[in-house]
């Protein structure tokens, strides 16, 4: 209680209650002040999600969202079974989605039609997905801001909380070519942040930080790390070198977020990272006993005594 007084002390003597560009208006807002729920739950392994971005995978055919790891696991089952029908002259079997066994789109196009097919239906997180691509010139589309926009403001408007943090950053911080509105900006962020967005409430805190205060900024950040945000736990970091919070304040919220992880780990997504981050290493010989394992030519207990012997 006496946290949440000092908090309030603080609001007050930076901006006053009630400011005309909104920001302070964010004190009297339970509902913005709520931790974040769990991320929905892979359909799949059921463990909570990666928080998106961080190794969630989207499916253009089924438009369920899984995490890395589960795709990671179902194309080495899937190589493992070819390798068997191999031998035995058999067939392959053609690659199939991991949730719905739909066949997989293996070119660009396709998977842009599956998209565009489940954007007809109204599905907000393929019209996301799209309105990436088109930003980026991802999966065979050239680049087109606009169409990206148009794209990134429909699947808002059909409840997308990704969508919604992704326009409230543009208006926010003027970017991809959009006119900056601070106050439009704060609004869709607060929108998302109620919606479950860990992302959106990073960004209200690096506006908040931007405008002067670093009351609402740090509490927006230990909001999201405390549901597993990794950029928040980085400028949190920043944020104690700065003395702008306190070393009691960052081990309570490190703890907060470790907690959140965990809660989102499983063997599988661990395996998953380790295979990543040897990708980008400089280490051969455990890339190729990875590269063994996922291709089906070694289990979990032969990679696990490989990498213990190296």
């Amino acid at each position: 209680e006496s946290d949440a007084a000092d908090e309030l002390a603080s609001a007050d003597l930076e901006c006053g209650w009630y400011g005309c560009d909104g920001a302070t208006s964010e004190w009297v807002d339970a509902e913005l002040w709520k931790p974040h729920p769990p991320t929905e739950d892979c359909p799949i392994c059921i463990v909570p999600l990666p928080l998106p971005g961080e190794d969630a995978w989207f499916l253009s055919c089924c438009g369920k969202m899984i995490c890395r790891a589960c795709d990671e696991e179902h194309l080495r089952a899937h190589n493992m079974t070819n390798e068997k029908r191999d031998k035995k002259e058999l067939p392959p079997l053609q690659m199939t989605c991991a949730f719905c066994r739909a066949p997989c789109c293996w070119t660009n196009e396709e998977d842009v039609k599956c998209l565009e097919k489940r954007m007809e239906r109204g599905d907000s997180e393929s019209i996301s997905t799209l309105a990436e691509y088109y930003l980026h010139g991802e999966c065979g589309l050239e680049k087109d801001q606009a169409k990206s926009w148009e794209l990134s403001n429909k699947a808002a408007e059909l409840g997308s909380s990704d969508a919604i943090a992704k326009v409230g950053w543009c208006y926010a911080f003027g970017e991809n070519g959009i006119s900056r509105n601070v106050k439009k900006g704060r609004a869709l962020l607060q929108t998302a942040v109620k919606k479950g967005s860990a992302d959106a409430r990073y960004s209200l805190a690096l506006l908040e930080r931007n405008s002067g205060y670093p009351t609402l900024y740090i509490k927006h950040l230990r909001l999201a790390a405390a549901a597993g945000h990794n950029l928040s736990v980085k400028e949190l970091w920043k944020a104690f070198h700065k003395d702008k919070l306190s070393k009691r304040q960052l081990e309570e919220s490190l703890r907060a977020h470790q907690t959140a992880c965990d809660q989102m780990s499983t063997v599988e997504r661990k395996r998953f990272l380790s295979w990543r981050e040897a990708k980008d290493g400089t280490d051969e010989l455990t890339k190729r006993h990875y590269i063994d394992y996922y291709s089906g030519k070694i289990n979990a207990a032969v990679l696990k005594k490989a990498l213990a012997e190296k």
